[in-house]
């Protein structure tokens, strides 16, 4: 799983204290682009958060009709290496159980070149992201900015 580092050493120990499970290493996100492309080479899960604003570094792409930031992270491992992606949300249900819903993206039609396929598999991304949070609002809280500056100024 690919981390964030907290600026908050307390913040730090919790988060990774609820990411500490058996078979799941934790790789900061300054990490070596080396150490994720081995852990797909070896046919491993590599885990992305792709909600987080990426700041100038992302792609611009609608969610909820409003450009947002978006990390390329994700297309680009795709487009290196084959691998497929795998879209997952944690839904509470009613009986205050979670469900892990695991969903692998249509990558079947995605252009060839780079800069269109990337847009192509963050705005499947987006709209995938959009869609459960409309179905379940109550339980998607964003701990960041999801969009640009400017878009809270309105």
């Amino acid at each position: 799983v690919v981390t964030q580092t907290q600026k908050s050493e307390g913040s730090q120990k919790f988060f990774n204290g609820i990411r500490n499970y058996p078979n799941v290493s934790l790789i900061p996100r300054t990490g070596s682009r080396k150490q994720m492309l081995r852990v797909l080479e070896e046919h491993k899960f590599l885990g992305l958060a792709s909600d987080q604003n990426a700041g100038k570094r992302g792609i611009n792409i609608p969610f909820f009709d409003i450009p947002a930031s978006i990390p390329k992270g994700a297309a680009l491992f795709h487009l290196k290496t084959g691998m497929p992606i795998i879209v997952g949300f944690c839904i509470l249900s009613r009986h205050l159980k979670y469900t892990l819903r695991l969903r692998e993206m249509n990558l079947s039609s995605i252009p060839n070149e780079k800069e269109d396929a990337i847009i192509a598999i963050n705005t499947q991304y987006s709209k995938m992201l959009e869609k459960t949070v409309r179905k379940y609002p109550e339980q998607y809280f964003w701990f960041h900015r999801k969009w640009n500056k400017s878009t809270y100024k309105n």
